[in-house]
């Protein structure tokens, strides 16, 4: 009787052991069928212009990314109103307590932050959404640069030029950045248009943006840019504490 019992309970435990593993496995199936109509639901199907992981992909619950670029833009905004308009300024305000406050994201998932904000920018430029797609730009860029262990030469003045960039410089440097051929188009469109430089001289009598072609480089630090040399010199009393720090390498 105690041997029969012994079978019975044994044959007990295999038969939860494969009940407990039925229902396992059917969680998963529930799980991975969920994902796929969310997945489809999200109109997935769309160019994603390279991201990394696709936003329209991502589950509530990873979301960190997007949350971060979205507390970044909110803080920028505050920042350009304390810092009157100066984009430089408020990109470092910015970026300071987002490194401060949400460390892990920024160290750790800088490359999809950068993707996420290009494959943005691009749909919304492609939406005729101009002016925050060159936000968009140059939160990339920014990134980018400041993530760098070699930074462009003149990064700070394209960071100026992205900010209120012509759409022939918006395009081509969005078309750069992602695989799809999704702005070629647009680029045989604008490409005509003349490419705007940005003049740091606050006062410059063209409001600062000119033909690229055009610019003078100041010939201390390698980096500031001028329209003219009439503007060089009325900038140099507020530059020339900037120029000799980045001459002398303490920049």
């Amino acid at each position: 009787m105690e041997e029969g019992k012994k079978k019975k309970n044994n044959g007990d435990v295999k038969e939860e052991e494969v009940k407990r593993s039925e229902e396992e496995e059917g969680s998963k199936v529930e799980s991975l069928i969920s994902q796929m109509e969310w997945l489809q639901m999200s109109g997935s199907d769309e160019c994603v212009h390279g991201c990394v992981t696709c936003v329209c992909c991502l589950p509530p619950s990873d979301r960190v990314c997007v949350d971060f670029v979205d507390i970044f833009i909110d803080i920028y905004n505050m920042s350009v109103k304390e810092n009157y308009g100066e984009a430089m300024a408020s990109l470092d305000a910015a970026v300071s307590v987002m490194r401060d406050q949400h460390s892990e994201v920024y160290y750790n998932k800088m490359e999809w932050i950068i993707s996420y904000l290009v494959a943005t920018g691009t749909k919304l430029f492609l939406k005729g959404d101009i002016t925050t797609a060159r936000f968009h730009a140059t939160f990339s860029y920014y990134f980018d640069q400041i993530s760098s262990d070699v930074r462009d030469k003149y990064w700070q003045q394209r960071v100026c030029e992205l900010v209120k960039s012509d759409e022939h410089t918006l395009v081509k440097y969005l078309r750069r950045r992602i695989p799809c051929k999704c702005l070629d188009a647009k680029y045989k469109e604008v490409k005509s248009i003349t490419k705007l430089g940005w003049c740091i001289n606050p006062d410059c009598p063209s409001g600062q943006r000119v033909d690229r072609s055009k610019m003078l480089c100041c010939g201390g630090c390698n980096q500031a840019h001028y329209c003219s040399r009439e503007c060089h010199v009325a900038d140099w009393p507020i530059h020339r504490l900037d120029c000799n720090a980045a001459a002398s390498g303490q920049e």
